[in-house]
């Protein structure tokens, strides 16, 4: 089980039971107090992880990285997303994608379609996505992203990844620092100049690149699923130019 489905299957087993409030420090520590609101809920769940994605919408909307952004919940990529994605919300604030206001939302994507979160009364509550977001009046969401898929590597973990096994190089941690240092130098040029935009180029530079640390002895063992780790790279890359 991917780590997003543990921590929906966690936010399910709290469904129902804790009253809605955002006084404080209540909504903090739902289970001390026995109630919390859409934010606290979200800082809850996660928080059981490991993860500190903020204390209320406003913070939590810079909490991993954005998978998409929108108007109406017709165009959001249910398909594209994963358990435990994050969506927020707003029916009052149109383009106004810093959730920082009062009247602004947020749930957890629990797949196939369905979202839980504690809009009010006794919750969570796990209702149909799309559906219950027209019926809210969405005008503006975003979807943001703190797990990485099945593996359960972030995208932040992407950068500690090393090995020692190559003649004592750590070559996947200098690969992952060269390609860093060119993300640096491609946000101080902007991500809307050609060159911040030619993702297929860099994708293509970060497999060759990978294809080189490959060993071609047999007898090398190696800690290091390149592969992977081009697909995560290419993954934050991909993810920061959608931003």
């Amino acid at each position: 089980m991917s780590k997003g489905s543990e921590l929906i299957a966690l936010a399910r087993s709290k469904a129902g039971q804790w009253r809605y409030t955002n006084d404080y420090p209540d909504r903090m520590y739902p289970e001390e107090y026995g109630g919390t609101d859409c934010s606290g809920f979200v800082r809850w769940c996660y928080a059981q992880f490991g993860y500190d994605v903020g204390t209320w919408t406003g913070d939590e909307s810079y909490a991993g990285y954005e998978v998409a952004r929108g108007h109406y919940p017709s165009e959001i990529p249910w398909d594209d997303m994963q358990p435990g994605d994050l969506i927020l919300m707003t029916a009052t604030y149109y383009d106004d994608y810093s959730f920082s206001h009062y009247l602004c939302h947020i749930e957890l994507y629990c797949g196939g379609g369905t979202m839980i979160g504690h809009p009010g009364g006794y919750g969570p509550q796990e209702k149909w996505a799309q559906a219950w977001m027209q019926a809210y009046g969405c005008i503006t969401w975003m979807v943001r992203r703190v797990f990485e898929g099945d593996d359960d590597v972030s995208a932040a973990d992407v950068w500690s990844y090393k090995n020692e096994s190559m003649n004592g190089k750590n070559d996947a941690y200098q690969l992952l620092t060269d390609i860093h240092t060119q993300l640096v130098r491609t946000d101080n040029a902007g991500w809307g100049t050609p060159a911040g935009h030619d993702i297929f180029g860099r994708i293509n530079a970060i497999e060759q690149t990978v294809d080189k640390l490959k060993p071609t002895s047999q007898n090398v063992t190696v800690e290091v699923d390149y592969d992977k780790l081009a697909n995560k790279v290419a993954d934050v890359i991909y993810a920061r130019m959608k931003q």
